[in-house]
């Protein structure tokens, strides 16, 4: 199987700069779109008005995905927090959004929190959403044994690095973990590379990934982007190649 999208995080937290970025994505071809905002803190839940704002610009393409992250730092929630998180859901699917973004950790043993992330699962595929884990997986300690409960879960997508929470290197240093959670997952889900992609390093990743036997997908933010915006040329640059 070869790269099945190119996947654009857009920074939302401003209308303006959102609308800017948004229409670059959709002119350089990408497929989907993570709408966040406060990317300066690895993104959290959007304003509502910039769902609606992805769905107006991305009209005639199914790939409006919502980060569903009531506030930076770890991804250990209270249960007021996963409350909040089921709203914020809700109000995803409202809004247009076809997928969701989200994670949900055990603190005291790193693995996924099942009963909250049961709960958070059951509510998008109620509401049709797809589900991707973002990188709270990359904050595991054992990410063979995460991948099979994100399958068991109902999980479509991984977002991974290939490298461990708060390492900046990106996927190109993450490569080889990224090879084998492609191998691991056997077309169960889709892999989303993320981490430094851009036109320059998207080739190599391309290649690494291609013909392990599960879908996969890569996710770029600041690798697109020109004076801090999303650059179309750079987009399609990317699209070019898968």
């Amino acid at each position: 199987m070869t790269a099945k999208a190119v996947e654009i995080c857009i920074d939302a937290s401003q209308e303006s700069s959102a609308r800017s970025a948004l229409t670059a994505a959709y002119m350089g071809g990408a497929d989907r779109v993570e709408v966040c905002a406060s990317m300066d803190v690895d993104g959290t839940t959007p304003p509502r008005q910039r769902i609606r704002l992805a769905r107006d610009i991305f009209v005639d393409r199914p790939g409006v995905i919502c980060m569903i992250r009531p506030r930076a730092g770890d991804f250990f929630y209270s249960p007021a927090e996963i409350d909040i998180m089921l709203g914020a859901i809700e109000c995803a699917a409202e809004d247009g959004a076809d997928g969701v973004a989200l994670g949900a950790l055990h603190p005291a043993e790193h693995c996924l929190d099942l009963d909250a992330m049961k709960s958070l699962i059951a509510r998008a595929h109620a509401l049709r959403l797809a589900v991707t884990l973002h990188r709270a997986f990359d904050a595991t300690m054992d990410r063979v044994a995460t991948l099979e409960a994100a399958v068991e879960l109902g999980v479509q997508r991984i977002l991974s690095s290939g490298t461990v929470w708060g390492d900046s290197s990106g996927a190109q240093a993450g490569l080889a973990t990224l090879k084998q959670l492609c191998i691991q997952a056997r077309g169960r889900l889709e892999i989303i590379a993320a981490g430094g992609i851009a036109p320059h390093s998207a080739p190599p990743i391309v290649d690494a990934l291609h013909g392990l036997g599960s879908p996969f997908s890569l996710h770029a933010f600041s690798g697109v982007c020109q004076r801090g915006i999303t650059a179309a040329p750079l987009v399609q640059a990317i699209k070019n190649y898968i």
